[in-house]
């Protein structure tokens, strides 16, 4: 049902659009659609975490949240590795 946006969001992160990743999150919050929020959740994490470095975030996450946002952050990383500036340029 929600597959079209993961895939988009998917590509974002792997063309280092977090700012545009972001812009999208904040909208999708704006239509209270908390079936597909709740469904895209490791982007908004990944998002706050990229944003505060609060490893906190990432430890309250249970075990499964944990993997995917890890998987997703390892992504970034490998993107954004010798890149100078934020991530939401």
């Amino acid at each position: 049902m929600f597959n079209a946006y993961v895939r988009a969001f998917k590509n974002l992160l792997e063309f280092e659009k977090l700012y545009i990743l972001k812009q999208a999150v904040q909208e999708i919050e704006k239509t209270e659609q908390n079936d597909l929020l709740e469904f895209l959740s490791p982007y908004s994490v990944l998002i706050r975490y990229i944003e505060t470095k609060d490893k906190e975030i990432i430890e309250r996450l249970r075990y499964e949240e944990r993997i995917i946002i890890e998987e997703m952050l390892k992504t970034v990383e490998e993107k954004t590795m010798g890149h100078v500036g934020s991530h939401f340029k």
